[in-house]
């Protein structure tokens, strides 16, 4: 119990980093060449895409962070698969500011995105915060959310690739198709993939929810898009939309975030 404790901690213990911390990580990860890197805000899929195409192409993912003593880190490799130790690794992080440490001409990202609101209303109590509470709340959101955004969109164009989170739960074929693309890899497994795609969801949640057992595990498990928002008042969402689309550029609001907005919330 105790190790799964302290597990659970990890990701929590890990996200705040001090300005020298951070300085020293980007001076490592500025040499790196010719990688992949999947860049992904919170609750966007990350740990089912990563282990996903670890199953499709046989690749390592490692933590960006890491960079470069990449052997010491064993990872999570939560459908067992068979790693091909010849192959280069790929990499993950949710941390704009190492994607711009590093060269956008040698290196290629992939970035996931989410409706905002499933991502701000998941688990906030916001109906009872005060109305500075609420304010503050959603200023911070749209701040780290647009700084997410605008660094996948300062990518060389053909370097960067994204993909939308409801897509990967209803189209996995599609989404897993295109990635396999992006990265220079053979679709050889993909119709194995989602012949076993079920069985391997389910290993998936079971293992996530005996790591993140302390954070609630997976909420929805794969099987809802729009599960957050749908018993939140709407005026509340509305200040949430008015707030970002305010904030955001046109061009940024257009390319990632007017889809979500242009959805029904009733």
């Amino acid at each position: 119990m105790k190790v799964l404790f302290m597990l659970s901690l990890v990701p929590a213990l890990l996200a705040a980093w001090t300005e020298e911390q951070k300085v020293e990580m980007c001076s490592r990860v500025k040499d790196a060449k010719n990688i992949s890197v999947l860049f992904t805000h919170r609750r966007t899929g990350t740990n089912w895409t990563y282990s996903s195409l670890m199953y499709l192409t046989n690749r390592k993912f490692v933590d960006l962070r890491a960079f470069p003593n990449l052997w010491n880190f064993r990872g999570w490799n939560a459908l067992g698969v068979k790693i091909d130790n010849r192959k280069p690794f790929l990499y993950r992080t949710h941390d704009p500011f190492l994607i711009r440490a590093l060269d956008p001409q040698t290196n290629k990202i992939i970035m996931s995105i989410r409706d905002y609101r499933e991502l701000f209303f998941r688990g906030d109590d916001c109906e009872n915060a005060s109305n500075r509470g609420l304010h503050r709340k959603i200023n911070k959101f749209v701040a780290s959310l647009l700084d997410y955004l605008i660094t996948f969109d300062n990518w060389p164009e053909q370097r960067r690739c994204f993909f939308r989170y409801e897509d990967l739960i209803t189209e996995p074929r599609r989404v897993f198709s295109d990635l396999l693309s992006f990265l220079g890899e053979s679709d050889g497994h993909l119709n194995d993939y989602i012949a076993n795609y079920d069985a391997l969801k389910q290993k998936m949640i079971e293992a996530y929810e005996y790591l993140y057992f302390r954070a609630g595990g997976s909420i929805t498990k794969g099987e809802s898009t729009r599960y957050h928002v749908k018993n939140v008042d709407r005026d509340l969402i509305r200040q949430l939309d008015d707030a970002l689309k305010e904030q955001a550029s046109k061009d940024i609001w257009d390319k990632y975030l007017s889809h979500y907005y242009n959805l029904s919330i009733d």
